[in-house]
């Protein structure tokens, strides 16, 4: 295993991923605390950080939290938010 995959594993190892979803081209996935995730092919903008660039690590989308529910296509993704609200 090269170093960058024993640093990926290190640091993810101890999450609880709460939902997985990927395609050939982004992958996305929570963890137990409503936080996302996201890397891949982001062209079309498809991986929530603000822009088009391409991430090869997973990287946390700093404006979702709260995640409970993600989906993904080739050209978009999505994901629901818990609002506590009455």
């Amino acid at each position: 295993m090269n170093l960058f995959l024993k640093e990926l594993y290190h640091y993810f190892s101890n999450l609880i991923f709460n939902s997985f979803v990927s395609t050939n081209f982004l992958i996305l996935f929570s963890i137990e605390d409503g936080n996302l995730f996201s890397w891949g092919y982001g062209y079309y903008g498809q991986l929530g950080h603000g822009n088009n660039s391409n991430l090869s690590v997973p990287t946390k989308i700093s404006t979702l939290s709260n995640v409970v529910s993600i989906a993904c296509s080739m050209h978009h993704s999505m994901a629901i938010k818990y609002i506590n609200t009455i």
